[in-house]
Order: structure tokens, then sequence, then C-alpha cells
């Protein structure tokens, strides 16, 4: 289990923030949905981040253009099969080895979730050109 930073909006509309051990990011939006909560952003916590990083090695970071052709093929596929963005976006966070593109994957549909764009989410990702979110 992950310990996650978390913001979300309560009912009355008002940002909380808290820390949460949970097993993923998914696990966490669902805990906090049940209570009634809408996820605005999820991060690992510094900790865990200081945790992961002896553990991860630069070749496992990097995205391969391969891993962004594969990317790229199921989305559209996805997409005009006439499932949504976010759906189609989690089907591809479950279905993708890299866990750096995973991760960029969750960020990007945590960003539609919370009301950006899909070119807004895409654009704080280096791996996403410019001509690729044009």
């Amino acid at each position: 289990m992950a310990t996650f930073d978390y913001k979300a909006r309560d009912k009355n509309g008002e940002i909380i923030g808290g820390s949460l051990e949970a097993a993923s990011e998914d696990v966490l939006i669902g805990k906090l949905k049940d209570q009634g909560l809408l996820v605005i952003d999820i991060k690992k916590s510094k900790e865990e981040k200081a945790k992961s990083k002896g553990r991860s090695f630069s070749f496992f970071n990097r995205i391969s253009a391969h891993d962004l052709a594969v990317f790229t093929r199921q989305f559209a596929t996805l997409i005009s099969s006439g499932m949504s963005l976010i759906e189609s976006l989690v089907v591809l966070e479950r279905q993708t080895a890299n866990p750096k593109f995973v991760e960029i994957i969750a960020s990007v549909r945590m960003d539609i979730e919370s009301g950006h764009s899909l070119s807004e989410g895409m654009s704080k990702h280096k791996v996403f050109t410019r001509l690729y979110i044009s």
C-alpha cells in the first residue's frame, strides 16, 4: 500500500486535502467518492516518492516510441468505439506495462476529471509533443 496526498471538493464546494493509504490511485478515488468528495488532485506523498526513487532505474522511466504508438492506436480504437475519454484512459492505465507511462496516463485522466481538456492534460508531459497534442 502507498500513501497518497489528495485535494478534493466536499458537497459545499470547499477544497479539502489530506493523506490516505491505498493500494492504488483508483482505490483512493473510490474511497473519496464514497465519502461524497470530488477528487481534484492525487499525488504520491513525498515519503513514497523518496522510497520509490531508490528502487527505480532510469531505463524503466523511459517512454519508448513503441509504447506511445501502442497507446495512440489503442486510445483511438477505444474512443471510436464510443467509450468516454475517462473510461478509455482507465482501460489504458490497466493495460500499460510501463509504470512511468501508467503515471502519465493517470495524471492526464485526473486532469480531465477535474475539468481540464485532453490537450491541457497531455501538454503537462514531455512524452506528448506539441504536434502530437495538436
